[in-house]
């Protein structure tokens, strides 16, 4: 399998859990260097913070991977706050992701959004578990029931 040189995971993580770990985990066995985003409101539900603080922590030994603590007013995805589709990607790529990361290869995510994610940021996109397969989970149904 091809090895790439730098690679990208960005979410909300709310709460981190093994599906997300999973999805991390699968980027840092396909990569040289890893770059994690962790995005965040200041009323989100779960402290952005505490978030950050549980992947940093969770990865303190891996020298291969960064962790940024991204906490942000704009959309999480295109439209929820009036943004169209290319302003959304103009803002996430290009004012986020290359102002933090210089050189990417590939993005990795569980979502739909990735083939289009990865085509405005110009890398490959390596889908991991859509279906939830491995972690039948999310964030949602977890914040949802506690």
């Amino acid at each position: 399998m091809k090895k790439y040189k730098n690679s990208m995971v960005m979410g909300n993580f709310c709460p981190f859990h093994n599906g997300h770990k999973y999805l991390i985990d699968t980027s840092i066995e396909n990569s040289e260097k890893v770059y994690v985003f962790v995005c965040h409101r200041k009323d989100d539900p779960i402290s952005g913070n505490e978030r950050f603080l549980s992947i940093k922590n969770t990865y303190r030994d891996n020298e291969n991977i960064i962790v940024f603590n991204i906490e942000h007013d704009y959309d999480n995805y295109p439209g929820e706050r009036g943004s169209t589709v290319d302003e959304f990607y103009d803002y996430w790529v290009n004012q986020i992701v290359y102002k933090y990361v210089d050189e990417l290869d590939v993005v990795f995510t569980s979502e739909e959004y990735g083939d289009e994610f990865a085509e405005y940021l110009g890398v490959e996109h390596f889908l991991v578990d859509k279906k939830r397969k491995e972690y039948p989970i999310s964030g949602t149904e977890i914040r949802n029931n506690p």
